[in-house]
């Protein structure tokens, strides 16, 4: 179980790096792959068993709200 807890805890700090990484480019074709990243990230994310001390995630509309 602390495999998945681990895994959830990576995949949302990936999100949130791809995010930051996305609001600071400038190149339209980067800016495209980003989100294209962010969206299966959060896809692994969301298939990956809840840990038990169940973080706050951020509100799904956020990982949206660029595209």
């Amino acid at each position: 179980m602390q495999n998945h807890s681990n895994m959830h805890t990576l995949t949302h700090t990936i999100i949130n790096d791809l995010q930051q990484a996305f609001s600071a480019c400038s190149d339209h074709p980067t800016e495209g792959l980003i989100l294209s990243a962010i969206v299966t990230v959060k896809q692994v994310h969301d298939l990956l068993p809840q840990p038990e001390s169940a973080m706050a995630d951020l509100d799904p509309e956020e990982y949206c709200c660029a595209i």
